[in-house]
């Protein structure tokens, strides 16, 4: 989906999302006591206040910015769950499995496995 400043954003959704980025900002601020941060968020609240286009490209810009990491930080996140916890338990479920989904044919001819059971009305209330 592309995004333009002002084809999918009123002027209202551009403040918002400049406000927030400002909040954010001035938390950042308070946490890491980096002055500059303070004055970015100055910065912002100012654009948001007095110019709607320049606000539509700010907001627009960092819409896209937020794009861009999240599908970066997905992916990373993806690849690490696999091979820190999917990728060993496989390699260790097919190291002392043999045959987990019963490919390899058993001594006879046929893959028929032969159950013997009686049927009870207790089977059928519950069949999943």
């Amino acid at each position: 989906m592309q995004t333009k400043p002002s084809a999918h954003f009123t002027p209202e959704q551009n403040l918002r999302t400049l406000v927030v980025l400002a909040a954010g900002m001035l938390v950042l601020f308070f946490i890491f006591h980096k002055p500059w941060l303070s004055w970015i968020a100055l910065g912002v609240l100012l654009v948001a206040a007095f110019s709607d286009w320049l606000s539509a490209k700010l907001a627009w810009a960092w819409l896209k910015l937020a794009e861009l990491l999240g599908k970066v930080n997905s992916r990373i996140l993806l690849s690490l769950v696999f091979f820190v916890f999917l990728f060993p338990i496989a390699t260790l479920r097919r190291l002392f499995v043999k045959n987990p989904l019963d490919l390899k044919r058993p001594a006879g001819n046929s893959l028929y496995k032969e159950r013997n059971h009686t049927y009870s009305a207790q089977d059928l209330a519950n069949p999943w």
